[in-house]
């Protein structure tokens, strides 16, 4: 850096002392410098990276080009430095390539400082914004998918078929490899005193040809736990789970006497019963009248 007449603040110009200004400003001590030459300077914040780049790189396309493809791969911003007149009648193609500032030098080091920090800014918003609409897009896919599960719910009769289309619909929203579908079956009030009906099975990676089958429901099992508990159960790891250990359930409500439904059986008996005392305090009545 040079120290201008009258006493003015040194200007920046080279990568050199634009990398001296980094190490030195108070606003700039947060960033790291990275890759540097003649030409390029790469400071990083945290996880955001800048990389700067002089004249003699960026009006060549052909140097540019692989600049920008580098930058994209690594989630980097491209910020141009230069004097005016090499920004003359160039910047709306230079944004239109994902550049995302320039930086006019020779310039002094606060205003360098709050370039940097407003490119910094610029590509927080930035990726802040493409997050967003990639939720969005997330968002309006997999509501188009239940809305053509609904439609499939609507016009498919074949239950089978149907529950095909739900698994494979379900698979796709999730990025499932492979999935499952288990039906209870059953009436009775406890719901482990039902059983798991597997119906079908789907999997991208293998070929297994898996027959019907049932099984109990209880803890040994994902599915039967899941079911027990009624809620989902995710497992990040499925290897590392100690095979066939069951997983922790509620224990089987112990009911008393008087909380027990009767059975239809019972229910005749304790009707009869009311009945015959009824009517043997209708004959008391009776013969108390006739007395």
């Amino acid at each position: 850096m040079r120290l201008e007449s009258g006493g003015e603040p040194p200007l920046i110009r080279t990568p050199g002392e634009l990398c001296a200004t980094v190490a030195a400003h108070p606003s700039l001590r947060a960033c790291a410098v990275g890759a540097q030459d003649e030409a390029r300077v790469g400071l990083r914040l945290g996880e955001a990276e800048l990389i700067l780049l002089w004249p003699s790189v960026w009006r060549d396309a052909s140097a540019l080009e692989p600049e920008r493809a580098r930058a994209a791969a690594r989630g980097s911003a491209l910020v141009l430095v230069g004097a005016d007149a090499d920004f003359a009648g160039l910047l709306p193609t230079l944004r239109e390539r994902g550049v995302l500032q320039a930086v006019v030098l020779p310039a002094c080091a606060d205003r360098l400082a709050v370039e940097l920090q407003s490119a910094f800014e610029n590509l927080d918003l930035r990726r802040r914004g493409a997050e967003r609409k990639q939720t969005l897009d997330r968002y309006k896919y997999e509501l188009q998918e239940l809305l053509d599960t609904s439609r499939a719910l609507a016009s498919e009769r074949d239950v089978r078929k149907l529950l095909a289309a739900i698994l494979l619909n379900a698979r796709q929203i999730t990025g499932a490899d492979a999935g499952s579908v288990y039906v209870v079956e059953g009436q009775a009030e406890d719901v482990r005193d039902r059983v798991l009906h597997f119906m079908l099975s789907q999997n991208d990676s293998v070929q297994i040809d898996l027959t019907e089958a049932t099984l109990p429901i209880d803890g040994k099992s994902i599915v039967g736990a899941a079911v027990i508990l009624r809620e989902s159960i995710n497992l990040p790891d499925l290897r590392a789970r100690v095979r066939n250990q069951p997983i922790r359930v509620p224990a089987r409500p112990q009911l008393r006497r008087e909380d027990r439904v009767p059975d239809s059986l019972d229910a005749d008996r304790a009707y009869a019963q009311r009945a015959r005392r009824g009517h043997r305090r209708h004959s008391a009545h009776q013969q108390e009248a006739r007395s």
